[in-house]
């Protein structure tokens, strides 16, 4: 139940592109990271407070909370959508497909985790998935390495490193309280950088069209809300370092969208990327399952010697 909906939440999660994409021809990127956390953060909280009637928020957690917000939501956008603008498309995507590596280098670093042999090989198969995929997103040239490569790494990093600390926070907070929280304190982020970077506060650009208001809908509900609350929900259930690999599901969920609502093409490349990435995270399924099966087999025996 829980690999499922993990599985699910990282498909929904991956159709993002598809309601951002006509949303920055109407908007600024900030104004649209914005929007999209304001909306989905405030109707996570409403739908908390329907089910429960109460919040949970304690002030001595303040710190973390602004400390999370301000890597998963705020500096993540900003860094990774001015990188994106900096580099070749295809080599943004390779390094936002190396989530798995750093999330599990993080592990070993930080917390002296062994990584299983599965893991070592789907690592090194998902990333072939990734480059092949990218390859065929993109017909641009190389433009050599600027800065756009830093910005982009660095979002990535301190994406994997929110994952980390919001896992802690997860043993106080349930996933969609926690969520409605640092994503009305990040979308609030963007208002200074704004007025320091360009004079201004917030666009409304984005509701002067139904094709904005639908879009920024999906985007916050379907793919920021229900999509990352899934997300958390699985670090939670599976911890963060199996569900690193599973965000590998969001290229092909994408690719699908791309091809059926937005008429994109798949090639031969895609086909062997997806090829690559679903094979590394049945690995990862594998290796989750196995402590599980070993814990069984202990009870088995004391079962049987009892």
């Amino acid at each position: 139940m829980e690999v499922g909906s993990a599985i699910l939440g990282s498909a929904i999660w991956g159709l993002t592109f598809i309601f951002i994409k006509p949303l920055v021809g109407l908007a600024p990127a900030a104004d649209v990271a914005f929007w999209r956390y304001f909306v989905s953060g405030c109707a996570l909280l409403m739908f908390w407070f329907m089910k429960t009637g109460k919040f949970n928020f304690d002030i001595r957690d303040i710190k973390l909370l602004l400390i999370t917000s301000a890597l998963g939501v705020f500096l993540y956008q900003v860094l990774c959508n001015i990188g994106v603008t900096m580099i070749n498309g295809s080599h943004a995507g390779i390094i936002n497909g190396l989530v798995p590596v750093i999330t599990v280098a993080l592990e070993r670093i930080v917390r002296k985790k062994k990584i299983s042999s599965l893991k070592k090989l789907s690592l090194g198969l998902s990333l072939v998935g990734i480059l092949f995929i990218a390859q065929s997103g993109s017909s641009a040239k190389a433009t050599g390495f600027n800065w756009g490569y830093i910005l982009t790494l660095t979002g990535v990093t301190l994406w994997v490193i929110y994952s980390f600390i919001t896992e802690s926070l997860l043993e106080k907070y349930k996933g969609v309280e926690l969520i409605g929280y640092q994503s009305v304190i990040g979308a609030l982020m963007v208002i200074p950088y704004n007025i320091i970077t360009e004079q201004r506060i917030i666009s409304f650009d984005i509701f002067y069209t139904s094709e904005g208001v639908i879009n920024l809908l999906l985007a916050a509900l379907l793919s920021a809300g229900i999509g990352y609350g899934l997300y958390i929900r699985g670090v939670e259930k599976l911890g963060v370092s199996t569900m690193a690999f599973l965000l590998n599901i969001m290229p092909i969920s994408a690719l699908i969208a791309g091809y059926f609502i937005l008429g994109e093409a798949i090639t031969i490349n895609s086909i062997i990327g997806l090829g690559f990435i679903l094979v590394s995270v049945y690995l990862v399924l594998m290796d989750s399952k196995k402590p599980k099966q070993i814990k069984q087999k202990k009870r088995k025996k004391l079962a049987i010697a009892n």
